[in-house]
């Protein structure tokens, strides 16, 4: 990965060495979204694929750039920064209070009619 971006720590958006890598990779994230998506009982509650996909997106060349620029030793600090970012997104994911709300409403709703 160093070799293919070398001379490249400015501005990793423009390169066109990462093409085939973005596309594949934002398939990847929508298919994933995709599949989080079918577990969603309202259209409301699901995940924008392409804005999640594109999000992904910068958060690879994000992590790209920290591990160009990273001189701790053994990259320690690369890998505390992917830690510290995948477990965000996850808790992005994660974090459905709205969801969990209305799922009760919903519940409360059909008890209050079927007792």
């Amino acid at each position: 990965m160093l070799f293919a971006l070398q001379g490249a720590h400015k501005n990793l958006s423009d390169l066109k060495v990462l093409r085939g890598l973005r596309s594949g990779y934002k398939l990847f994230i929508e298919s994933l979204i995709e599949e989080e998506n079918q577990s969603k009982t309202l259209e409301a509650f699901k995940y924008n694929k392409r804005f999640f996909a594109e999000a992904g997106w910068a958060q690879l060349l994000f992590l790209l750039k920290f591990f160009i620029e990273d001189r701790s030793k053994g990259f320690e600090k690369t890998d505390v920064v992917i830690e510290k970012s995948v477990n965000t997104i996850f808790d992005v994911f994660d974090n459905t209070p709205l969801e969990n709300a209305f799922d009760l409403g919903k519940f409360l709703f059909k008890e209050a009619f079927t007792a």
